[in-house]
């Protein structure tokens, strides 16, 4: 409704009465209806073109938003837009020969997706469904046969599983008499084992009175082959410790005459060791004096030696004098006159001593 042009609130169903400035804008039903959305050409998942029909049952809960914010024929196209989408994005998952599970499998995503996209323009939507699906001909004829292939496939899968039934059961009733007969058989062989057992034992303490006469006679020998044994052996010890006593005495002895003949060498050799001490101690006195008489000869020869030497310097010196009238200046003069001096101090040294 509007006033003046004005929007105002909706009013009531019955009969009303009012002014003229009053105006009937928009007729907003609050019944459910009914939209079907035909989809051309959806391609699947290995790019078959199929159509889809889409069914949906909505209300109007808020007109003012319907009317204001979207209208009627915007609605129609955005309802389009969304199921087309919502249907193609479904499609292209799905394989060709799957393509008739979508009917119903895809009502709870659809119903979902629609109720959210308009639900700030008032509409709330109660179903959605996918009511047919559109398969080219040759390839429906292609899909029929697969179905019935499918379902002869699967009436032999479940007369396969019949017969593996009776083979399991026969199988298992096989297994039982089987094992009946196991159990008879080993109860046969248990009460074969037991008298077995029983003879076994029987022998078994025959045995036991045999082996213990038997021990009985081995102990008897043994005790008798012993005291043969201890007799060989006192008679074999007192041979040994004769035969000892012998080698015992004749050893002694023979380290006795060892004994003696060894200390007269070492006598004998300490003798002749102090013998060659002695001379050698005399030996190397008489060194000793020759090398002090060396030693003195040597010393006095180094004197005489150095005696002739600057006396042959003094000749020559002299020599040099009488022949040639020569000029000592400097350093070289001093020291040649030093040596002169301290030569002929020597030279008048040693004739004096």
């Amino acid at each position: 409704m509007q006033k003046w042009g004005k929007d105002i609130e909706p009013l009531a169903a019955g009969f009303q009465f009012l002014a003229p400035w009053y105006r009937v804008a928009y007729l907003v039903t609050k019944q459910s209806c009914n939209y079907t959305a035909p989809i051309k050409e959806a391609p699947t998942a290995d790019n078959v073109k199929i159509g889809v029909d889409v069914h949906f049952n909505f209300m109007i809960l808020n007109p003012r938003d319907f009317v204001y914010k979207l209208g009627a024929v915007k609605f129609d196209e955005l309802l389009h837009s969304a199921a087309e989408e919502a249907i193609r994005m479904a499609v292209r998952e799905t394989p060709i020969d799957r393509v008739y599970e979508l009917r119903g499998s895809q009502a709870g995503k659809l119903l979902a997706t629609v109720n959210t996209k308009f639900e700030e323009f008032g509409v709330q939507f109660s179903q959605a469904n996918i009511t047919s699906v559109r398969i080219p001909g040759d390839l429906r004829a292609s899909l029929h046969q697969a179905t019935l292939y499918d379902s002869k496939l699967s009436e032999q899968q479940k007369s396969q599983d019949y017969r593996m039934d009776q083979l399991r059961k026969d199988a298992e009733k096989l297994q039982i008499d089987t094992n009946n007969r196991n159990t008879l058989m080993l109860n046969d062989m248990r009460a074969t084992l037991t008298r077995l057992k029983i003879t076994n034992d029987d022998q078994a303490v025959k045995a036991e009175t045999e082996a213990t006469i038997a021990t009985t006679k081995a102990r008897e020998w043994a005790h008798k082959a012993v005291k043969a044994s201890e007799g060989d052996l006192y008679s074999s010890q007192t041979k040994a410790e004769q035969q000892k006593h012998t080698k015992v005495h004749a050893a002694l002895a023979q380290v006795s005459a060892d004994k003696v003949t060894t200390e007269q060498k070492a006598r004998e050799m300490v003798s002749w060791s102090e013998a060659e001490l002695a001379a050698s101690e005399q030996e190397a006195a008489a060194l000793l004096a020759e090398a002090a008489a060396e030693a003195k000869a040597a010393e006095d020869f180094k004197d005489m030696r150095h005696f002739e030497l600057q006396g042959t310097r003094l000749q020559h010196m002299k020599k040099l004098a009488t022949k040639s009238r020569l000029v000592f200046t400097g350093e070289n003069g001093d020291a040649i006159l030093r040596g002169v001096m301290q030569s002929a101090t020597l030279v008048v040294g040693k004739e004096s001593e």
